[in-house]
């Protein structure tokens, strides 16, 4: 089948030049999955319009519509005693931002740990137990925005850990 072309108007003001070659990014969220495109372009100098250029390639298009999940580990294992634990998330696909992390100690407020990432993938925090964060079962919480903008919140392994900061009687 022929590939269907795609009008984009009024796009001088998004096109960005460098050295004499230009790049413009359009998006492509409103238009059917699984179609094929191609893309043809021509200049305006403000008074003609060019011959149309037209892509060799046809492209297709496959929207991103499937959140990001974490996975999460903890160094050292649960169940956690007094001390600093350190926390590796790793996310499904790579995010947008940070993503917001926290956990809730049994009966107690949420406490929101800091992460930082060298590739928004794998994500770096840590938490610090102590005899008042709280004994029993703690649940993490997370959030995290992919690039296409979907938001997850599904943790696939390490939601659930235990503090036992009480020593045996």
């Amino acid at each position: 089948p022929m590939p269907t072309w795609v009008n984009i108007v009024g796009i001088s003001a998004g096109i960005k030049t460098t050295g004499g070659i230009g790049s413009y990014e359009w998006v492509t969220s409103e238009l059917p999955d699984r179609n094929d495109y191609k893309i043809r372009i021509r200049a305006y100098d403000g008074e003609l319009y060019s011959k149309y250029d037209e892509s060799d390639s046809i492209f297709s298009i496959a929207h991103d519509t499937t959140s990001p999940t974490v996975s999460i580990t903890l160094t050292p294992t649960s169940p956690l005693k007094t001390g600093t634990v350190t926390i590796t998330l790793t996310t499904s696909e790579k995010l947008r931002s940070v993503p917001v992390f926290s956990f809730t100690p049994y009966g107690k407020d949420l406490i929101v740990i800091s992460l930082t990432s060298q590739d928004n993938i794998i994500w770096k925090g840590t938490m610090t137990i102590t005899e008042t964060t709280g004994d029993g079962t703690a649940t993490f919480n997370f959030s995290g925005t992919d690039l296409a903008g979907n938001i997850g919140t599904e943790i696939t392994s390490g939601k659930i850990f235990i503090i036992d900061t009480q020593p045996p009687q």
